[in-house]
């Protein structure tokens, strides 16, 4: 198993208007479950593997973040002040990054050994590990890039969850500004990067939803 500390890096200014009055006093991550900020669990997900440093990507109501009771690790707060997508949140604050990453939604957990999907990442020196579940609301993906290919039928759809692997060069790519989102970039210089999927089982347990609320509060409390 990989001794080398990754950073994590997870944009969390998103306003969440999908929850209507939930979110005007608070953004989304801030929502409490259980009595606990959501974030929290997120970050709880990631931090069992070998992490050096939390690169906490705010915007809405950013002040709120800065009373947030962290783990005991270093954490950077990076104010993402043009709020054009997450391709330019990431790429502001560039100048953070020294090492490979995880990037992370900060609203989202995926149940996933990421001490395995790091080893993965590592042996097989990707580029790029983007994780993907099925859903039938999503979009076919290509065989040639999935690592695990028994977990995949052709004809299923997918959706990319909101975690992937970066090697930390990744931004060093000739490129344009004008992408909004990561996933954009990814595909659009797909020539440029040794690129890999990884399908995972779950759905991300989210707080999108009044239904997605509930579901992630059922696994919660399985896990604690």
């Amino acid at each position: 198993m990989s001794k080398t500390k990754f950073d994590i890096f997870m944009p969390a200014g998103g306003i969440g208007k999908r929850l209507g009055a939930i979110t005007k006093k608070k953004p989304k991550p801030l929502i409490k479950i259980f009595n606990r900020e959501f974030i929290l669990y997120v970050i709880d997900s990631l931090i069992k593997s070998n992490f050096d440093t939390l690169n906490l990507m705010i915007s809405y109501k950013k002040d709120l973040f800065k009373s947030l009771k962290l783990p005991n690790i270093k954490v950077n707060l990076i104010e993402d002040r043009n709020r054009r997508g997450t391709f330019n949140c990431l790429f502001q604050a560039k100048t953070y990054i020294k090492k490979n990453f995880i990037y992370s939604n900060s609203d989202e957990i995926i149940d996933e050994d990421i001490k395995k999907l790091i080893n993965i990442f590592e042996t097989k020196r990707l580029d790029v590990l983007q994780l993907y579940f099925l859903d039938k609301k999503g979009e076919s993906i290509d065989k040639k890039f999935i690592i695990n290919k028994k977990k995949y039928d052709k004809n299923k759809l997918y959706t990319e969850a909101g975690l992937k692997i970066l090697n930390k060069n990744f931004l060093k790519k000739k490129t344009k500004l004008s992408y909004k989102k990561l996933e954009d970039y990814i595909l659009d210089n797909r020539k440029n990067f040794k690129i890999k999927f990884y399908i995972i089982d779950k759905r991300p347990f989210s707080i999108d939803s009044s239904n997605r609320i509930l579901r992630t509060k059922k696994y919660l409390q399985k896990k604690n």
